[in-house]
C-alpha cells in the first residue's frame, strides 16, 4: 500500500475513534430536568429581602390613593367580600386600608418581585399545605413563607434567621431542627415546615386568633402577650392602631392579606402569564457512610445542582459524619440506579472532611487585625473610666475627711487671709486610694474677712541670754 494512503487512513481511523469517545462522554450526562433548568435565576436571590418592609403612615396614604392596579374597580371589595362569604379563604380576610395599600404596592412597585415568588411558590406548596393539613392549620397560612422569603431554603436575615420560614437559632432548636456545623435544618423546606407547623398551632392556642399568631411568629409571643397584659386591646388591630407593636409587625398581617388575595387570583391584579415551577419529587434513601453530593449525584447520573436543590439544608456538601446514618433526598425513580452505583461514586468522590482548627487567640486575633482594633481601643475607654468611677466611689466611701487650716502671705501690707482645705484621708492602708486620688479630693475654700494676725517671729537665743559660761 502507498504510504501516503496508510497515513490518510490512519488519520481518519484516529478522528473516528475521538468521535466516538465523545459519545461515550456525552452519554453518560443526562440533560436536567425542566425545573432544574430555571433554577440558575433562584440562586441571584439567596441575598434578597423578604417583603416584610416597614411603610409610614403617609406612605400608607400615598400607595391608598393610588390608582395603578389594572382592573382594580369599586366593585374589588364588595366580591372579595362574596369570596369569604364562600369560604374560599379559610384564613379570616380583612380589608383596610393597609390592605389595599400594599395591595398596589405589591402589584405596581415590587411586581418583578412578587412574580417571581409565585413562580416559586408552586414548587413548595403541595407540600405545605399537606403538612398544614395534617397539623389542622389553614392552608392559606402557607404564603407566610411568601412574606418571610419568597419560598427560599437559602434566605438569610440580618436577624440571623435562617430558612424558608426565618427560624432563628433558639426557636428552631425548641422545635427539633438540628444546627451544628454540617447540617442547618432551618433550610431543609420539609422539617422547617412541620417546625413552623408546630410553632403557628402553639401560637394559635395561646392567642385564640390567626392574626395575633401571626404577629407573635413575627415580634415574638412573649411581646405580644406582654402588650395584651398591659392594655385593654385584645385584637390586632386594636393594638396595631395604639402604637403598641412594632412597626415591622405593624405592617405584616395586611401584607400577609394582600399576599394571600394576589396568590389566590393573580390575574385580577395584573399578574399574567407567570413561569410557575413545577412541584418538587424526590424519593428518600438512608446511608451509613459519610457521602457526598457529587458521589449522590454520579451515582444518580444526574447534575449535581439537581442534588444541591433537594438537600438545602446539607452546609458542607456532604452528610454528617458519625451520625450513624442520615436521609437523603435523590430525583424520583433514581433509587435502583443510587444503590448499584453508590459504592464506585464513593470511590470516586470522597467527601472531604475539614477538620475543625483551633486557633490561639493571639493567632486568631493577628488574622483578624480589622475586627480587633477598635474593639482594642473601646476596651482601653472603657477600663479608664471603670478605674476611674472605682477609685471615687472607693475614696467617697473609705475615706475620713479631715481640716486643715493655714495662712497665706500678706502682699503689700493687706492682712493675711486663711486657707482651709479639705483632705482626704483613709481610714486605714487597705482601702487603695492613691495619693493622686487624695489631690482629687481635695476642696479649697477661701475664707473671705477672715483675718489673722501674723505670726511674731522668736527671737534668737544668744549665748549671753542663755547664761552659759565661755569655756
Amino acid at each position: 500500500m502507498n504510504p501516503g494512503w496508510a497515513g490518510v487512513l490512519l488519520l481518519g481511523v484516529l478522528l473516528v475513534g475521538c468521535g466516538g469517545g465523545q459519545g461515550k462522554l456525552a452519554k453518560v450526562e443526562t440533560p436536567p430536568p425542566a425545573a432544574v433548568a430555571q433554577e440558575p435565576t433562584d440562586l441571584r436571590d439567596l441575598q434578597e429581602d423578604s417583603l416584610t418592609e416597614q411603610l409610614s403612615a403617609q406612605r400608607v396614604e400615598e400607595l391608598y390613593a393610588k390608582s395603578g392596579i389594572p382592573g382594580w374597580d369599586p366593585a374589588v371589595e364588595e366580591e372579595l367580600r362574596k369570596w369569604d362569604y364562600r369560604l374560599k379563604f379559610d384564613v379570616p380576610i380583612h380589608i383596610n386600608k393597609q390592605v389595599k395599600a400594599y395591595l398596589v404596592y405589591f402589584s405596581t412597585e415590587r411586581k418583578e418581585v412578587i412574580r417571581r415568588y409565585l413562580a416559586r411558590s408552586t414548587r413548595y406548596l403541595p407540600m405545605i399545605r399537606a403538612i398544614f393539613q395534617e397539623h389542622g392549620l389553614p392552608q392559606d397560612l402557607a404564603y407566610l413563607a411568601m412574606i418571610e422569603s419568597g419560598f427560599n431554603p437559602h434566605a438569610y436575615s440580618r436577624a440571623h434567621a435562617c430558612g424558608m420560614w426565618q427560624f432563628i437559632r433558639s426557636t428552631g432548636r425548641r422545635y427539633g431542627l438540628m444546627i451544628n456545623r454540617y447540617v442547618d435544618e432551618r433550610r431543609d423546606p420539609e422539617k422547617s415546615t412541620r417546625a413552623a407547623a408546630r410553632y403557628l398551632l402553639d401560637l394559635y392556642k395561646q392567642f385564640g386568633s390567626w392574626y395575633l399568631a401571626a404577629a407573635s411568629y413575627n415580634c415574638g409571643e412573649h411581646r405580644v402577650q406582654r402588650e395584651i397584659d398591659n392594655s385593654n386591646h385584645k385584637n390586632f388591630w386594636e393594638l396595631s392602631a395604639h402604637r403598641c407593636l412594632p412597626q415591622e409587625t405593624k405592617n405584616y398581617v395586611p401584607q400577609m392579606i394582600a399576599a394571600t388575595l394576589i396568590a389566590k387570583n393573580p390575574e385580577r391584579f395584573g399578574f399574567k402569564n407567570i413561569p410557575y415551577l413545577p412541584p418538587l419529587q424526590y424519593d428518600k434513601v438512608r446511608v451509613t457512610e459519610t457521602t457526598s453530593l457529587a458521589a449522590a449525584a454520579a451515582a444518580c447520573n444526574v447534575p449535581l445542582e439537581e442534588i444541591r436543590l433537594l438537600n438545602p439544608e446539607l452546609r458542607l456538601g456532604i452528610t454528617p459524619p458519625q451520625a450513624g446514618y442520615y436521609t437523603l433526598r435523590i430525583p424520583k425513580g433514581s433509587s435502583d440506579s443510587f444503590r448499584r452505583n453508590i459504592m464506585m461514586a464513593r470511590v470516586l468522590h470522597p467527601p472531604k472532611i475539614r477538620p475543625y482548627k483551633r486557633f490561639a487567640k493571639k493567632k486568631y486575633r493577628r488574622r483578624h487585625k480589622r475586627k480587633y482594633a477598635s474593639r482594642r481601643v473601646k476596651r482601653r475607654v472603657y477600663r479608664s473610666k471603670r478605674r476611674t468611677r472605682k477609685v471615687a466611689r472607693t475614696s467617697r466611701r473609705k475615706v475620713v475627711k479631715t481640716a486643715s487650716v493655714r495662712r497665706s502671705k500678706s502682699r503689700r501690707g493687706r492682712p493675711a487671709t486663711v486657707l482651709a482645705s479639705l483632705w482626704g484621708t483613709p481610714k486605714s492602708s487597705k482601702s487603695g486610694v492613691k495619693r493622686a486620688s487624695r489631690k482629687k479630693a481635695t476642696r479649697t475654700v477661701w475664707l473671705a474677712g477672715a483675718r489673722a494676725k501674723a505670726p511674731r517671729p522668736r527671737p534668737r537665743a544668744s549665748p549671753s541670754a542663755s547664761g552659759s559660761k565661755p569655756s
